[in-house]
């Protein structure tokens, strides 16, 4: 029996294609390609096999191992390309997510809180090799003056001076007094002790003129002070003169004498040391008058108790006493004793234009 005869060439089924690559290497003996699926140089398919087999890689079958066994190593075209490393696994990095820039309320500052207090604390403005810090401003507090002046008449952002300037500068903390002279005292507090020097004056130091205080230091046994501001030594008035009696060169009368024993002390001197005539006092009462404040009655009660309080000034007839009312401008008013009408004068912007009153 004969055999059939051969097909021709064309009657022939195409081969099936080649299976598509994995990680640029081929499978089952075909030669590895790359990312434009063209043949790799024996070399540079070792590699990949190479870095393939490193990862555990997907290559796999007698055919793929004999073929990365059969490199022998780099060639010219293998340069171009790198070594075994050249398709390294990237390692996996974690980056730590982008600061954000929102505040944390916990670490704002903030007032301390107030506490509700019913009773007064005594508050001694010194004590004996003791920095003391006054109580707020806002509590209740009874001054004693032992030789500083109380918080109601002056009162320093600082209480812990720094030793020099430069470190003040650097610390950027500012450093200030709030100086109230005529405050009004608490009704439990020591009333200021009043000094009369109108016969022969008050005792100053002839330089800066500071008056007489605790911290004056007395030497030569009474007859001489140094001043406590500039250190001027001044020589001790013969009406003044007292011997020295106690611990560090204190006056035998240091402690019945208010001036060398309490921080604030009230003066009363002579004609003389007036640097003009005493004003009269005067008083500006400032009036809203606009449509809101007239409906909701705001202005009403105001006229009534400036009425009221006009008869209350202290000064007799030479106090002094003006009205003015606001708007969308300034409403000034002028007043005498003969007055029936009176006469208005407007000034728009917060200008003034006139209209002084007295009554």
């Amino acid at each position: 029996m004969m055999p059939p005869p051969p097909l021709p060439p064309s009657a022939m089924p195409p081969p099936p294609p080649p299976p598509p690559p994995f990680s640029g290497v081929g499978v089952g003996g075909m030669n590895p390609v790359n990312v434009a699926h063209r043949p790799l140089p024996p070399a540079a398919a070792a590699n990949a096999a190479a870095a393939a087999s490193a990862r555990g890689g997907i290559m796999g079958g007698p055919d793929s191992q004999a073929f990365a066994s059969s490199a022998t190593g780099p060639s010219s075209f293998s340069s171009s390309f790198g070594n075994a490393n050249a398709f390294p696994s990237a390692p996996v990095q974690h980056h730590p997510p982008p600061p954000t820039n929102r505040i944390d309320p916990s670490q704002m500052p903030r007032p301390a809180p107030q506490r509700v207090e019913t009773e007064s604390v005594i508050f001694e403005t010194r004590v004996e090799g003791l920095v003391v810090t006054p109580p707020p401003a806002s509590s209740k507090y009874i001054v004693r003056d032992m030789g500083n002046c109380g918080p109601r008449y002056i009162r320093s952002s600082l209480y812990s001076m720094p030793f020099s300037s430069e470190l003040l500068t650097q610390s950027g903390m500012p450093l200030a007094l709030t100086v109230a002279p005529l405050a009004l005292p608490d009704a439990a507090d020591e009333p200021l002790r009043v000094l009369d020097t109108t016969s022969e004056g008050p005792v100053r130091c002839s330089r800066c003129k500071a008056y007489m205080n605790p911290y004056m230091q007395f030497g030569s046994g009474g007859r001489t002070f140094t001043c406590n501001f500039c250190r001027m030594v001044n020589s001790t008035p013969e009406s003044y003169f007292c011997h020295l009696g106690g611990v560090g060169g204190r006056r035998a009368d240091a402690d019945v004498r208010p001036e060398l024993s309490k921080g604030s002390v009230d003066y009363l001197v002579s004609r003389e040391y007036l640097l003009r005539t005493p004003q009269a006092p005067c008083h500006l009462f400032l009036i809203d008058v606009t449509p809101s404040a007239l409906q909701s009655g705001v202005t009403t009660a105001v006229c009534g108790a400036v009425a009221q309080a006009i008869d209350r000034l202290q000064g007799g007839s030479k106090c002094r006493f003006g009205i003015a009312t606001f708007d969308t401008a300034i409403h000034f008013y002028a007043f005498s004793q003969k007055w029936t009408g009176g006469r208005e004068s407007n000034s728009a912007g917060g200008g003034s234009e006139g209209g002084g009153s007295g009554g």
